[in-house]
């Protein structure tokens, strides 16, 4: 199961990401993305320093210029250090983090970002590739979901991450709808998807979600998401894009869920916990 992070410090050797004498420029920290294509690769070494080397932002505002710090108090400072970024591991090896953010809403260093960073097994930390968005195309995303999927019937196999749902503070866009997007890994462009059918509703038990890709039968592939009370389940069909609502009827020996379409008659089985 794909759980977003809930604090990620560091994801490679410590090793120096700078060349000699580098200083990076604020436009090189900051942490709001101003990306204009999708995807937009992101060539700042600052960024993959604070991968590297974790801290929050204000162990980053060290880092630049210290005449400035004071100066930099408004500005949010990227890194790396955070919550409901999700972390996905592909069968050959790369792991791509998506999204999340860096403090409390109420902290000054508060931010949520769009961006996706992705790593190698044994890479360097100049081979770590970092990808930008524009908001209209990917908004500011944590607490979601990210599931891959390899499409066997594209001939190729295209291999895929289905981001679903998030958690918005006041009237941002992951408050209105689950949203659902799909991460191409080939060329990392993403596509707002529209999907149908009953479907989650927004903040699911506070953005937090457990979701499966699993294929639950008639030879096609679904993505399920429950929320963390284990009674309510949705299903995405994959190939429709249509959304459908289950029960989790009862729990198995093995500890997986028996689904049954909403709605059912409950007074048959007891839901065990």
């Amino acid at each position: 199961m794909n759980r977003p992070d809930e604090e990620e410090d560091s994801v490679l050797q410590k090793d120096n990401v700078y060349p000699p004498n580098f200083l990076p420029t604020d436009a090189d920290a900051d942490a709001i993305n101003h990306s204009q294509h999708n995807p937009t690769k992101m060539q700042k070494p600052f960024w993959k320093h604070m991968i590297v080397h974790g801290g929050k932002s204000d162990a980053g505002r060290k880092i630049l210029d210290p005449l400035k710090e004071m100066d930099m108090q408004m500005m949010r400072v990227w890194c790396f250090n955070g919550q409901g970024r999700t972390k996905t591991k592909l069968p050959d090896g790369r792991i791509v983090f998506i999204g999340g953010q860096h403090e409390d809403w109420s902290d000054p260093d508060f931010v949520t970002y769009n961006d996706v960073v992705v790593r190698r097994p044994k890479s360097t930390p100049t081979e770590i590739d970092i990808y930008g968005y524009p908001f209209s195309t990917f908004p500011e995303t944590k607490f979601h979901t990210a599931t891959y999927y390899r499409d066997e019937a594209s001939g190729g196999g295209k291999e895929y991450i289905y981001i679903i749902g998030g958690l918005d503070y006041g009237d941002g866009p992951h408050s209105k709808a689950t949203l659902t997007f799909r991460l191409d890994l080939q060329d990392y462009s993403i596509q707002p998807i529209e999907a149908t059918g009953d479907m989650p509703p927004p903040n699911l038990d506070d953005g937090t979600l457990e979701r499966r890709c699993c294929n639950i039968g008639w030879g096609r592939y679904f993505i399920v998401v429950s929320d963390n009370c284990n009674k309510t389940a949705y299903r995405l069909s994959i190939p429709s894009m249509r959304w459908s609502r289950l029960y989790i009827f009862y729990w198995r020996e093995d500890g997986t869920p028996d689904y049954t379409p909403w709605p059912t008659e409950r007074g048959k089985k007891k839901v065990k916990r």
